[in-house]
C-alpha cells in the first residue's frame, strides 16, 4: 500500500515518512489531521497497567460532524488500560453519514477496518498483550496535507516533527516530548464522545482525483475523489459494521442548546509519572 504511519504498544511511532519515537504523554492526542478536509484521527494514550510504558487503549475518526470511536479505555475510573476490556466501537453522528465512510470488524471484533471517503484507510487492533495497535495508510490526497503525531507525508523526514504551534522540534533520539505533548487534545477539541457541528466549511471539490478512471464519466465523491476505479472496497473479509452502527448511533446530547448536560471534554488523564527506560 506504500506509505503507513503505525503506533504500537508502548507508544512506538512510525511517521509516515520512517521517522521512528517513542510517546510518554498520556491524554488524547491528534494522529492524523487533514489540512483541509473535516478528517482526523485522535487516539487516546494511558499507562499500560504493570509496564512503564504509555499505550493506546482508544481511537476516534471524524468525518465532517461524525465521529466513529474504538474504546478500550475502561471508562473514566481507571487509572491504566485495562488489557482484559473489550474493544467497543460506537457511532456519534450529527445527521446524514457519508456513505464512503466504513467501519469493518475483523477477526470477531479484535480488529476493526475504518475506510475514509479521501480513500484513507485506518487498521486498529488488538495486540496480544491486550493494548491497541494502529496502522494508518494515506491516499494520493493526503500528500502534503497532513499534521499531528503521524507526521507531515511529503516523502521528507526532516519535517516530522512540526509541532502544533508550526514550529520544528528540536528534540533529537528516541523521545520527542515536546512534539507528541504539543498534539495533546484540549477539552473543547475532544471527539472522544462525538462532536459538535461547529467546524469549518467542508472544500466540496478538489483537483485531484485519486485515480485515473478509463470511463467517459467519473463518479465523483463528496471530496472530488473517483470512486468508480478502487474506491469501492472488499469487505468479504469481515464484517461491515456500518449499518449497525448507524441503528445504534448517539447524538452528542452536550451539543443541544437547551441541553444541561456539559461537554465531556477529554477523558479522564492520569499523568502518571513513568520513567523513562
Amino acid at each position: 500500500m506504500g506509505s503507513v504511519c503505525t503506533a504500537q504498544t508502548g507508544l512506538q511511532v512510525k511517521t509516515f515518512d520512517n521517522s521512528y519515537y517513542t510517546g510518554m504523554s498520556e491524554g488524547e492526542h491528534v494522529f492524523y489531521k487533514h489540512k483541509s478536509l473535516p478528517v482526523e484521527i485522535h487516539t487516546f494514550h494511558r499507562h499500560c497497567g504493570g509496564l512503564k510504558l504509555i499505550c493506546i487503549c482508544g481511537v476516534s475518526v471524524r468525518v465532517d460532524d461524525d465521529v466513529f470511536t474504538l474504546d478500550k479505555c475502561g471508562g473514566d475510573n481507571e487509572e491504566a488500560i485495562v488489557p482484559e476490556q473489550p474493544m467497543r466501537a460506537q457511532l456519534y453522528r450529527i445527521g446524514t453519514v457519508n456513505p464512503d465512510f466504513r467501519m469493518v470488524s475483523v477477526y470477531e471484533g479484535t480488529q476493526y477496518d475504518i475506510y475514509l471517503p479521501s480513500g484513507s484507510e485506518l487498521t486498529v487492533k488488538t495486540s496480544p498483550n491486550g493494548y491497541l495497535s494502529v496502522w494508518f495508510y494515506p491516499s494520493l490526497m493526503d500528500m502534503d496535507m497532513t499534521m499531528g503525531l503521524c507526521g507531515t507525508y511529503d516523502y521528507n523526514a526532516t519535517n516530522d516533527f512540526i509541532m502544533m504551534n508550526g514550529n520544528v522540534s528540536q528534540a533529537s533520539g528516541r523521545y520527542v516530548d515536546d512534539f507528541v505533548t504539543s498534539w495533546r487534545v484540549q477539552t473543547e477539541d475532544s471527539i472522544y464522545l462525538g462532536k459538535c457541528p461547529a467546524m469549518p466549511a467542508m472544500s466540496t471539490s478538489t483537483d485531484m482525483d485519486v485515480c485515473d478512471c478509463s470511463t467517459t464519466t467519473a463518479d465523483c465523491g463528496y471530496y472530488g475523489e473517483v470512486r468508480t476505479c478502487g474506491i469501492a472496497k472488499d469487505f468479504s473479509r469481515g464484517m461491515d459494521k456500518t449499518d449497525y452502527l448507524k441503528t445504534m448511533s448517539m447524538f452528542p446530547q452536550y451539543c443541544d442548546p437547551d441541553s444541561t448536560i456539559p461537554s465531556p471534554g477529554v477523558f479522564k488523564d492520569c499523568d502518571t509519572s513513568i520513567d523513562k527506560v
